[in-house]
Formats: C-alpha cells, structure tokens, sequence
C-alpha cells in the first residue's frame, strides 16, 4: 500500500460532466505538453482521494519547489503514516509499527507527467487524443482530455488538467470496455503553499529509525532482454541492482510508452511462490522461472502486454 500512496503524488480524478466539444489531436498534445512541464514546475498543498476495487483513499499532498523538489504525504484515514521525499532520499514514518525507516538511493517511480519528447511525438500512433470538454475540479476550471487505446495493450485515459497551469488535478485509468480500474481526484487544492506546509504532522519521539542498506547500481552489460513489447514501447532504463540482503544483483528493464510502463526483474534462483498472474487496480503482474532464473514482469498495463513481455524474455547467447 504504501507504495501506491508515495505515487499518488500530484494524481487525482473529478466528476464525468463535460461538455460535447471535441478538439483535434494537436490541441490534445499541446495540453498534455502543459501537463508534463506543470509537473516539474508547480508546487501545491491539497487533498486527493485515490481508489480501485471499491476501495478508496484519502491522502494529505504537499510538494514544494525551493531549493530542489521537496515532498509529503500523510494518509487521512486508517493507520497514521507520513511520508517524506527529496530526491532519492525517502523517510517513511510509521508509528503503527514502531518504526522511522530511512531509504537512500530509492529510484522515484515513472509517472505519466514524465512522457519524453520521442514518445510524445509517437502518443497519436497508439492513442487516440481528443480534448472532450471543459469541467471543474477542487473548484479550479479543468479542461479534460481522453486517450482511447488502438490496441489491446493500453489502458485508456481520461486525464483533468487545470486550465491555468497545465497542473494534472484528476486521472481515469480505464479499461478497453470503459470501466474504470483506478483514479485520482484532488478534492481540495492550494497552489501557492507555505512553506511551513512542508512540515511533519507526526512525532518520530520514541520510534526506531531504521535505515535501509542502499541497492547499488551496477553498469555492466545486461545478460537479459525483452524480444517482444507492444509497439511504441521504448527501452528507458536497463541495469542491475544489488539485492539488500547480499546475493547476485537483480536485473531489472523498464519499458514504456508514456502512459503505461512494464518493470522486469531477473533473479537468480527458483522462486516456487508466485508463479502465474495477479493484480490490483490498474497493475498487473506475472511470473516463471526460466534457466535457473525467476523473472517477475509488473506494470499498469493489461494483463495482455503482461504476458507478451514475459513471454519474450530471455536470457542473451
């Protein structure tokens, strides 16, 4: 779970009334153009609520600019938890369970505010894109735009972007039927934050800080790859991981398209415990064992890709 609350960072959803205009694709980039510079550049304090399966979870959002991104989450409802990150550096605080843990070198995770400049240009040759209305959210005007997959590989989108500063303010994650699997909705927002909002909510007085070993990176060549992604998947990043714990690195390849992304990972060893198929919300994972090797593929893409990319993994000759 908490990994799925450290991503919602700058995520959310809003209500379906929109209005039956219809844009053309270039009006669709322009705006999804806006959505990737407004995330590297806004800061915000707000409160979204983020569900899947019937489930949903309200999370306090803080991100601040000065001097280097700087973020915090604190979860509304259940178990108290904090979170804090800057750069690679992330603090969990987790009084529930006793415990501070501090990790180092922690690779943020990909978002779809993140799209490149090449998958940009390729988006319209998988999606269809189309600015469908204009709407509210958080009481900020919103203008809402849908990507409807070409192929069986993708998820569909409905995204709400603040029509002011291009800022992602609500997310649909959508199945190729149209039913929706997870979304966002920030419900309250402020765009001008202090900077005293930044600042923690939980006491750590009494609570064991644990730090956890930093994973290495390691740049020698890879000993694996994917044969088969679905097209306009592109290969970003490539490399082994040492395992905390000791042992031989994990390889890991991460594959995406700008919206829906596929992590593998390669250990040695046989792992008898998950074989076969998962998922909750919009993720999706699959594992086997191959070559004396257990290879785990996940990602928020349909079970479809899942099996394509492991299916095409294999060890290089």
């Amino acid at each position: 779970m908490l990994r799925r609350l450290s991503a919602a960072v700058a995520i959310g959803l809003a209500t379906l009334g929109v209005s039956g205009l219809v844009a053309a694709d270039g009006d669709a980039r322009e705006q999804i153009e806006r959505m990737s510079a407004a995330a590297a550049s806004t800061s915000f304090h707000g409160v979204l609520i983020y569900g899947y399966g019937g489930h949903t979870e309200p999370l306090e959002i803080v991100r601040l600019l000065e001097s280097g991104p700087r973020e915090r989450l604190y979860t509304l409802r259940g178990a108290q938890r904090e979170v804090f990150r800057q750069e690679d550096h992330v603090r969990w605080v987790l009084p529930d369970q006793g415990v501070v843990l501090i990790e180092q070198g922690r690779e943020s995770r990909r978002r779809f505010t993140d799209i490149t400049a090449s998958q940009l240009d390729a988006l319209a040759s998988y999606y269809e894109l189309a600015v469908i209305g204009e709407d509210r959210v958080a009481d900020r005007p919103a203008i809402v735009l849908e990507l409807k997959p070409r192929d069986e590989y993708r998820y569909g989108y409905r995204l709400w972007l603040d029509d002011e500063t291009g800022m992602l303010l609500a997310s649909e994650c959508r199945t190729a039927d149209g039913e929706v699997i997870e979304h966002f909705m920030f419900v309250e927002l402020n765009m001008n934050p202090p900077p005293e909002a930044i600042l923690p909510r939980l006491s750590d007085d009494g609570l064991e800080v644990v730090e956890a070993p930093s994973p290495s990176i390691h740049d020698e060549a890879g000993q694996w790859e994917a044969s088969e992604v679905p097209a306009g998947f592109q290969l970003l990043s490539h490399g082994k991981r040492s395992r905390r714990g000791g042992g031989e690195p994990v390889e890991h390849l991460l594959y995406g398209d700008g919206f829906g992304a596929v992590s593998i990972y390669i250990a040695e060893g046989e792992d008898m415990d998950f074989h076969g198929h998962s998922g909750k919300g919009a993720t999706r994972m699959a594992g086997a064992n191959r070559d004396g090797y257990h290879i785990t593929v996940v990602g928020e893409v349909p079970s479809a890709t899942i099996e394509m990319v492991l299916s095409g993994v294999r060890r290089l000759q």
